[in-house]
């Protein structure tokens, strides 16, 4: 399952982060995280991850720009490093 889907299952808040990557899953720092206003307009999961791509490449060139002025910095990811672990801990228990 993938973050479009776990978030409407989950009732968790979608939309987009523009981050560095690493080794690691939802560990690298990001520079971005935006809300996705438009949910409850798309027609299918398909028009939801369409639309999630528009939208995060509408953000990508304010990032960029932000870089390039020295603006824009990076920030880690320290609520989802938590709840990675608190779901391990969870699963773990359940197992």
């Amino acid at each position: 399952m993938s973050s479009p889907e776990w978030s409407l299952l989950n009732r968790i808040p979608i939309g987009i982060t523009i981050h560095y990557m690493d080794a690691g899953i939802d560990t690298a720092p990001f520079f971005k995280k935006s809300e996705f206003p438009d949910v409850a307009q798309c027609e299918s999961l398909i028009d939801l991850r369409n639309r999630l791509v528009a939208f995060g490449a509408e953000r990508v060139g304010s990032v960029v720009e932000g870089l390039i002025r020295g603006t824009m910095f990076a920030t880690r990811n320290l609520l989802r490093i938590r709840i990675r672990i608190r779901i391990k801990i969870d699963n773990f228990r359940h197992a």
